[in-house]
């Protein structure tokens, strides 16, 4: 015995289930990007090899990243005025509140040992900052 399908002979209603969606919900129709072709070449090639010593070339040629500490000026009644001072003598240097202290960050060693010595003259309090180190890393295995 066959049986017939649910939908074969059935003719859709005017009560039917269907309902009109609006361009709002409506899923969008996204355009097509056309890929471009992958250009693909020998690994072993000289391109390859000159590409890697370019590479090389590039790092040798950037100098090393220096860290200059910061000063902290312990804030008192005048502090301001010593800070009037020190952007006088140094404009580009950048000064940042930090707990209780002014955070003075010199652009070279040259203008911090210059700091210092104007705070050393004026005699104000200060806290130097040292140069950040990077502990060792220590692995071990077993």
């Amino acid at each position: 015995m066959v049986e017939k399908g649910k939908y074969v002979d059935s003719v859709p209603s005017a009560s039917s289930d269907f309902k009109i969606v609006s361009p709002k919900n409506s899923a969008k129709i996204w355009p097509e990007e056309s890929k471009s072709p992958i250009e693909t070449s020998n690994k072993s090639s000289n391109n390859h090899l000159n590409f890697m010593k370019s590479e090389e070339q590039d790092k040798e040629i950037s100098p090393p990243k220096v860290s200059i500490p910061a000063i902290k000026i312990k804030i008192n009644d005048d502090y301001n005025l010593t800070l009037q001072e020190i952007n006088r003598n140094f404009p580009s240097i950048e000064n940042k509140y930090d707990c209780g202290y002014i955070m003075i960050l010199p652009y070279s060693p040259d203008a911090r040992t210059k700091i210092i010595e104007l705070l050393n003259k004026s005699e104000k309090e200060y806290v130097i900052s040292d140069a950040p180190e990077k502990p060792f890393k220590i692995v071990i295995r077993h």
